[in-house]
């Protein structure tokens, strides 16, 4: 029986930095699967999820509400409400 030959893995170029590594990250795109090294992707991620922590979500109980369509929470409205 023939012995199955070893595969080897040709370096991949990372999307964002444009140089090729081993080591990646495969991402999912609406033109198919892209390559990211590790530290674009780390990168990425970090970014990504500080920006999430800091824009307030749609309907979050954070978010101060005023309970009196006549006010705001910041004093009188001058919309006329």
């Amino acid at each position: 029986m023939k012995e199955k030959k070893e595969k080897i893995e040709k370096p991949h170029i990372c999307i964002d930095c444009h140089k090729e590594t081993n080591d990646f990250y495969k991402v999912a795109t609406n033109r198919g699967d892209v390559c990211k090294c590790v530290d674009c992707y780390e990168l990425w991620i970090i970014r990504s999820s500080r920006f999430n922590l800091t824009s307030p979500k749609s309907g979050s109980s954070d978010i101060p509400r005023s309970t009196s369509p006549s006010k705001s929470i910041w004093g009188d409205n001058d919309l006329g409400y």
